[in-house]
């Protein structure tokens, strides 16, 4: 009976938290985009528009969203990077979206400090002021003092945000499959799958130990730049509460600066950005100004909520990509989509044609008017067009890199971000061409190649269990099943280990024939080792 109850006052709460949705989407007039057409909805959607400003759709999309609340704020944030779902006017719109509300009253985010601090938070924060200084959907921010006399920046997320997010993902989720169902067109997009990421997303950025293990990980990148991040208390910090050290000083966009202090910082930005991607595999995915505090000892980031990640094969992707766009090699682009699975078939000669034609007018602009965010993110439009399938932290790197050029050119318009940019990203290219990078390549290779051994010697002997049971079971199937038989798979599989290593010391030792040691001026020492390691485990290949 309990749970039957439970379950009746879910639905009832999903049922009015809809209502509220539906009436906010026609009170903006922007309903015709999402829902169904009814008389009904036509007359309700003209009575509540009438009393609302007449803007454009994407301006008013932009405010029912805000108007929605946290949940919707943030997938708005993921829809600005989806260039393939929506026009870029209706993209650079929601890229404005601003998550600020009134704040909690400070007895119920009270209760909350004392029930994550047991022994009341008192024995831990000598004082806090009960006025918040930011105040978001998720989370507020309030300055304290611990005992210890450390100032510090107390983040607490809301009373009772976790059940508003439940429920909107829910709503949203029935959104995003009644669209999959009516709407041939968009169902290559999988919606509801992209809402399914979304929820895991969001709910990861309101646990506050995941935010400041983002920190910590993106601290050596950012401070090789002079970048600072704000000390976090680990031993005060909750999935609740995120205790930083109180960073005093001004956010960006209210710091005036000498046109040189903004140019310098906009240079460590820039470089601080690529190396998160490329060298860190890891980045901070909202680098708007209210997010970076300029202080008289420094510039600090904060704010490591929304972050993005790319494992080692993407990073090299987005290298390559950005070197071969700057030099524009659009057949080397092509190539690199084929490699890494992202595109089954592709009219290359087309593709290439309007990538030539949108990409070369940016790239013969002067340097400083050349926008590398905006060329991304047209590269990325017309890629999705031709049947591309960029996984999303690719797509989420395009909105940041727009983000970030943005930023660049505010702090100082005759700067180029691509000029920059460009021999930092062919340095680090060329460095992992060297002769130890390689090997740590060849590592990788051996393991991949031991890997394939194993799932190898796994499926053969699945299918042999799997033949012996259907024989058990009475049906006629000859299975060759001896010491003979099993000896050979195995030496199939170290076949395939020893041939695969070899290949791949071969061609290293092709990548690295230039390079010597300094008592054997005229030897390639490490070549020959690579070749003759290529031979020798060739020649095992064949014995086994």
């Amino acid at each position: 009976m309990r749970l039957s109850s439970f379950s009746i006052g879910a639905r009832y709460r999903e049922t009015q938290r809809l209502r509220q949705v539906v009436n906010t989407f026609l009170a903006y007039g922007i309903e015709s985009y999402i829902l169904p057409k009814t008389p009904l909805l036509k007359l309700k959607a003209w009575f509540l528009r009438s009393k609302a400003p007449q803007e454009p759709p994407q301006i008013r999309f932009r405010k029912a969203l805000e108007k929605l609340g946290p949940t919707f704020i943030k997938f708005g944030q993921v829809l600005s990077t989806r260039t393939d779902l929506l026009p870029e006017s209706w993209t650079k719109e929601l890229m404005k979206l601003r998550d600020e509300v009134p704040p909690t009253p400070w007895e119920e985010v009270e209760r909350i400090l004392n029930h994550e601090y047991p022994e009341g938070w008192r024995k831990i924060f000598a004082e806090i002021d009960p006025a918040p200084v930011g105040s978001a959907s998720i989370a507020q921010v309030y300055r304290g003092r611990l005992t210890s006399g450390d100032e510090v920046a107390i983040k607490i997320r809301r009373p009772g945000i976790e059940e508003v997010v439940e429920l909107d993902l829910a709503i949203l989720m029935r959104i995003a499959q009644l669209i999959h169902r009516h709407i041939e067109e968009l169902r290559i997009y999988n919606i509801p799958q992209m809402v399914e990421e979304f929820g895991f997303t969001i709910k990861r950025e309101m646990d506050f130990r995941i935010e400041a293990a983002n920190a910590e990980r993106l601290k050596p990148v950012l401070e090789k730049h002079d970048i600072h991040v704000p000390k976090i208390f680990w031993q005060n910090t909750t999935s609740k509460i995120l205790v930083t050290e109180f960073v005093k000083g001004q956010k960006l966009e209210d710091w005036e600066g000498s046109e040189d202090a903004k140019c310098d910082l906009a240079k460590k930005l820039a470089l601080a950005f690529i190396d998160q991607v490329v060298e860190a595999g890891i980045f901070h995915a909202d680098p708007h100004p209210a997010n970076i505090i300029v202080t008289e000892t420094g510039i600090y980031l904060i704010d490591f909520g929304m972050v993005g990640f790319l494992d080692q094969d993407m990073r090299d992707f987005v290298t390559k990509i950005f070197l071969y766009t700057v030099n524009r090699d659009y057949d080397a682009i092509v190539e690199s989509y084929k490699r890494m699975g992202l595109v089954e078939r592709i009219d290359e000669r087309r593709f290439k044609l309007e990538l030539m034609g949108l990409v070369d007018p940016y790239l013969t602009q002067s340097l400083e008017r050349i926008n590398i965010g905006e060329i991304v993110q047209k590269i990325i439009e017309i890629s999705i067009k031709y049947g591309v399938k960029f996984p999303s932290e690719f797509l989420m790197l395009g909105r940041s890199m727009l983000l970030m050029d943005g930023l660049v050119k505010q702090l100082c318009p005759k700067i180029s971000v691509l000029e920059i940019v460009a021999p930092h990203a062919k340095k680090i290219a060329s460095r992992k061409a060297k002769p130890e990078n390689l090997l740590k390549e060849l590592k990788r290779i051996h393991q991949d190649a031991q890997k394939i051994k194993e799932d190898f010697l796994l499926l053969t002997q699945l299918a042999t269990e799997t033949a012996l049971r259907v024989k058990e079971e009475g049906v006629r199937v000859k299975v060759l099943q001896d010491e003979i038989r099993d000896r050979e798979l195995r030496k199939l599989g170290d076949r395939l280990v020893a041939t695969t290593v070899s290949i791949g010391l071969f061609l290293a030792s092709l990548f690295s024939w230039g390079f010597k040691i300094g008592w054997a001026k005229n030897l390639p020492v490490l070549p020959a080792i690579l070749l003759l390691g290529s031979i020798i485990l060739l020649g095992i290949a064949f014995l086994l």
